[in-house]
Protein backbone atom coordinates (compact mmCIF):
# COMPACT_ATOMS: atom_id res chain seq x y z
CA UNK A 1 0.00 0.00 0.00
CA UNK A 2 1.38 3.43 -0.97
CA UNK A 3 1.79 6.12 1.64
CA UNK A 4 -0.02 9.43 1.58
CA UNK A 5 2.04 11.53 -0.84
CA UNK A 6 1.48 14.71 1.16
CA UNK A 7 2.67 13.29 4.47
CA UNK A 8 5.53 11.41 2.82
CA UNK A 9 6.81 14.50 1.05
CA UNK A 10 6.22 16.74 4.05
CA UNK A 11 7.99 14.24 6.27
CA UNK A 12 10.99 14.24 3.98
CA UNK A 13 11.17 18.02 3.84
CA UNK A 14 10.49 18.56 7.53
CA UNK A 15 12.75 15.73 8.63
CA UNK A 16 15.69 17.41 6.98
CA UNK A 17 15.06 20.90 8.36
CA UNK A 18 14.43 19.82 11.95
CA UNK A 19 17.34 20.85 14.11
CA UNK A 20 18.05 23.74 11.79
CA UNK A 21 16.76 27.15 12.86
CA UNK A 22 14.01 26.85 10.24
CA UNK A 23 12.74 23.60 11.74
CA UNK A 24 11.64 25.28 14.94
CA UNK A 25 9.09 27.47 13.15
CA UNK A 26 7.95 24.95 10.52
CA UNK A 27 4.41 24.03 11.58
CA UNK A 28 1.78 21.63 10.20
CA UNK A 29 0.41 24.19 7.73
CA UNK A 30 3.92 24.81 6.42
CA UNK A 31 4.45 21.04 6.13
CA UNK A 32 1.30 20.66 4.03
CA UNK A 33 2.31 23.50 1.71
CA UNK A 34 5.86 22.12 1.39
CA UNK A 35 4.41 18.72 0.47
CA UNK A 36 2.04 20.23 -2.11
CA UNK A 37 4.89 22.24 -3.67
CA UNK A 38 7.08 19.13 -3.90
CA UNK A 39 4.27 16.99 -5.33
CA UNK A 40 3.38 19.64 -7.94
CA UNK A 41 7.02 19.95 -8.96
CA UNK A 42 7.44 16.18 -9.27
CA UNK A 43 4.15 15.76 -11.18
CA UNK A 44 4.43 18.70 -13.57
CA UNK A 45 7.88 20.21 -13.89
CA UNK A 46 10.64 19.35 -16.33
CA UNK A 47 14.02 18.81 -14.67
CA UNK A 48 15.38 22.12 -13.38
CA UNK A 49 12.08 24.02 -13.17
CA UNK A 50 11.02 25.33 -9.75
CA UNK A 51 7.59 25.43 -8.11
CA UNK A 52 7.40 27.98 -5.26
CA UNK A 53 5.15 28.80 -2.35
CA UNK A 54 5.38 31.92 -0.16
CA UNK A 55 3.80 31.91 3.27
CA UNK A 56 1.34 34.71 3.94
CA UNK A 57 1.82 34.16 7.68
CA UNK A 58 5.61 34.13 7.86
CA UNK A 59 8.63 35.40 6.01
CA UNK A 60 9.14 32.00 4.37
CA UNK A 61 9.43 30.64 0.84
CA UNK A 62 9.48 26.95 -0.11
CA UNK A 63 10.84 26.04 -3.56
CA UNK A 64 11.08 22.56 -5.06
CA UNK A 65 12.35 21.23 -8.37
CA UNK A 66 13.14 17.90 -9.94
CA UNK A 67 16.78 17.74 -11.00
CA UNK A 68 16.93 14.33 -12.73
CA UNK A 69 14.43 11.76 -13.93
CA UNK A 70 15.24 8.05 -14.07
CA UNK A 71 12.25 5.93 -15.06
CA UNK A 72 9.55 6.36 -12.40
CA UNK A 73 11.95 8.06 -9.98
CA UNK A 74 12.93 11.71 -9.79
CA UNK A 75 15.75 13.29 -7.85
CA UNK A 76 14.71 16.63 -6.35
CA UNK A 77 15.91 19.57 -4.33
CA UNK A 78 13.79 21.63 -2.00
CA UNK A 79 14.82 25.00 -0.56
CA UNK A 80 13.25 26.48 2.55
CA UNK A 81 14.14 30.16 2.98
CA UNK A 82 13.21 31.94 6.19
CA UNK A 83 14.61 35.12 7.71
CA UNK A 84 17.35 35.28 5.04
CA UNK A 85 18.51 31.75 5.87
CA UNK A 86 18.13 28.99 3.27
CA UNK A 87 18.27 25.27 3.94
CA UNK A 88 18.52 23.08 0.83
CA UNK A 89 17.68 19.41 0.94
CA UNK A 90 17.74 16.82 -1.78
CA UNK A 91 16.33 13.37 -2.20
CA UNK A 92 14.70 10.91 -4.55
CA UNK A 93 11.00 10.19 -4.93
CA UNK A 94 9.59 7.26 -6.89
CA UNK A 95 6.06 6.84 -8.19
CA UNK A 96 4.54 3.71 -6.64
CA UNK A 97 0.90 2.85 -7.40
CA UNK A 98 0.35 6.41 -8.63
CA UNK A 99 1.75 8.08 -5.49
CA UNK A 100 5.15 9.66 -4.83
CA UNK A 101 7.19 7.93 -2.16
CA UNK A 102 10.32 9.64 -0.92
CA UNK A 103 13.23 7.23 -0.63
Amino acid sequence: QGGDPFSAAAGAVVGMVVGHSIGETFDKIDQIHAAIVLKKALDNNPDGMYTNWKSDRKNMIVSARPVATNGTCREFTSDVTMNNSTKTISGTACKVNGEWEVK
